[in-house]
């Protein structure tokens, strides 16, 4: 081992108050192996406590330490005569209070194990919702801002805070965190060569803590070496065995006596155990402003392209009501949207629709000829700042006009009358399986418990460039092909022998079996397509990929987004007249 190790002069200029995330309370062994006084044994423990002071009052607190605040403390409530301290109060003197308990320890004598508690007034005021040993924030995409560990026993060792979140609840409370915190660094050898300390020993101190290391030489088990061990033994002489219930009064010289003896405690093998400890005592100083409990006004940190020539603004300018200016982004800021959790889209018209990152804060957008998003910059300017940073790293100059379908729905209030391919697609899968069941008494499609998933991800945008396209025709194949119930088909329409008919072939026979008056093969046509598509990304040659986009109507020659509506609309199309076939109603050449 090295003496660096058990120094961690690295670690004591580290301040933890730094860190990303606060270790509130903590008492936990963060590594440990082999056994304790025997060659190879290491361990490294860390422990934390703090405590939430008023500004006013941080003089008193500077005189808290390990002891006072560390692990070791618990919170507890108190009555008095007059008076009572709750829980999450802590006093330094009797019926004086000097600051807030962020985690509150409680034991239950032994009946079961204990339990850490996060303060409800942080879980509260900041829109917290816990998942298990995690605490979540809904209102920003379900930002992880508080954790619960656990060791090996189940037993809870350490709950950490993001700091950017503690920092805003400080300063809303006009409140710094007290922390304390403690690291001890342990081994066993056999050869203690390396270490240089005077004396074995080393002490440094400063204004915010100290070091102690220390090296001694042991019995192998970490006992002393060659110790005395003194045995003492006392019993009573009044026993008797022949009285049912005996009683037995008070011991004295008449009724007891004793015996004793000592003996030196050899060690057979010596050991070097080595250890280093620091103590450190730190402030968390609150936020400059607390934008999320107090709503603070802070300066605009997200920029827009408003013009042609490159001019850039911020919510200082833009968000008002009545500030008419369009904005434009590249089409993947909708999927970098929706793969955030809590997120929605839903579509109004053939191209607009609403995306929310956050319940309540819609977006309207729309889509305009060469697959940019369009967005009224006052809906984007009154979103969260850190919702506007997502959205300006798409943001690009204007190209093209604004969507059309936008415009007549806010500028003219007449919305178009069109639909989007993505609902269009939702509602034909719903169809079909109904035709079906109606006709045969069975839905077409299998259920899978990754439907829903796969249909949120099947939209346009996806189609961003080539490698997307075909991945959003995998994701339509997955819902439509791959879900064919080939089983039932095959009940109705049997394949002769020495015929092999997968699942689009099936339900071509199917179809063709319900009305001969259809041509069956051209209303398969686009999911056949899609189908082939799925096998672009395995270097299918360049002819069969062009019959593939020509069998899935898809123009190669538009931007890809475009294409990627193209492509879902061509499956809502072919899954409704196939729809309208099993139903009895005439296909779309009638």
């Amino acid at each position: 081992m090295e003496l660096e190790w058990f120094e961690m002069r690295t670690t004591r200029r580290r301040p933890v108050s730094g860190m990303v995330w606060i270790p509130l309370r903590s008492y936990s062994t963060i590594s440990q192996q082999g056994k304790y006084g025997y060659p190879g044994f290491s361990q490294e423990f860390f422990g934390s406590g703090s405590l939430a002071v008023p500004l006013s009052q941080r003089g008193d607190a500077e005189r808290l330490r390990w002891n006072d605040i560390g692990p070791s403390h618990e919170q507890r409530s108190h009555a008095f005569r007059e008076s009572y301290k709750p829980a999450d109060i802590y006093q330094y003197q009797d019926e004086k209070d000097l600051g807030v308990e962020l985690v509150l320890y409680q034991s239950f004598d032994g009946a079961v194990p204990p339990e850490w508690h996060l303060n409800l007034d942080f879980v509260i005021s900041l829109g917290l919702y816990r998942e298990g040993d995690t605490w979540v924030c809904p209102d920003e995409a379900f930002a992880e801002v508080a954790k619960l560990k656990r060791g090996a026993d189940g037993r809870p060792n350490c709950i950490e805070v993001k700091a950017e979140f503690l920092r805003d609840y400080l300063a809303a409370r006009h409140m710094a965190l007290r922390l304390t915190w403690y690291r001890q660094r342990i081994a066993t050898v056999s050869d203690a060569s390396f270490v240089t300390w005077a004396d074995r020993q080393l002490f440094e101190t400063n204004s915010d803590g100290r070091f102690e290391g220390r090296c001694w030489k042991a019995g192998e088990g970490g006992e002393p070496l060659d110790t005395g061990v003194a045995v003492f033994r006392s019993w009573r002489t009044d026993v008797d065995d022949e009285i049912d219930v005996p009683t037995f009064g008070p011991e004295s010289s008449d009724n007891t006596d004793y015996e004793s003896h000592s003996f030196i405690r050899e060690s057979e093998r010596t050991v070097f155990m080595i250890e280093g400890e620091v103590w450190r005592d730190e402030w968390v100083e609150p936020a400059d402003k607390s934008t999320r409990i107090r709503g603070d006004e802070v300066p605009p940190s997200a920029f827009f392209i408003t013009d042609a020539s490159g001019a850039r603004e911020s919510r200082a300018t833009l968000d008002h009501e009545d500030v008419g200016k369009y904005l434009w982004f590249r089409g993947q800021v909708v999927p970098n949207i929706l793969q955030r959790r809590g997120s929605t889209m839903t579509w109004y018209t053939g191209n607009t629709g609403g995306i929310e990152l956050t319940a309540g804060r819609n977006v309207h957008f729309g889509m305009n000829g060469l697959g940019l998003i369009n967005v009224y910059a006052y809906d984007v300017c009154r979103l969260p700042d850190w919702q506007q940073q997502i959205w300006a790293g798409f943001n690009v100059s204007p190209e093209g006009k604004v969507s059309d379908e936008l415009l007549a729905a806010q500028m003219q209030t007449r919305p178009a009358r069109t639909y989007a391919p993505e609902r269009l697609f939702a509602e034909s899968l719903d169809e079909i399986d109904k035709s079906f069941a109606d006709k045969f008494g069975k839905p077409l499609l299998r259920s899978h418990q990754s439907t829903a998933e796969i249909l949120r991800s099947v939209h346009r945008f996806r189609s961003f460039d080539h490698g997307g396209l075909l991945a959003l025709a995998k994701d339509v194949a997955r819902l439509t092909a791959d879900r064919i119930d080939v089983i039932q088909l095959h009940a109705i329409v049997s394949p002769t022998k020495g015929e092999m008919w997968r699942s689009l072939k099936s339900l071509e026979k199917v179809v063709g079996s319900v009305n001969s008056g259809v041509d069956p093969r051209s209303l398969l046509a686009p999911l056949v397509g899609i189908y082939e598509l799925r096998l672009g990304d395995a270097h299918l040659p360049a002819d069969q990929i062009d019959e593939a986009f020509q069998l899935a109507r898809i123009g190669r020659s538009r931007p890809h987004v475009i294409q990627g509506g193209q492509l879902i609309m061509s499956a809502a199309w072919s899954l409704h007249w196939i729809s309208e076939v099993i139903a009895g109603r005439p296909g779309p050449q009638s």
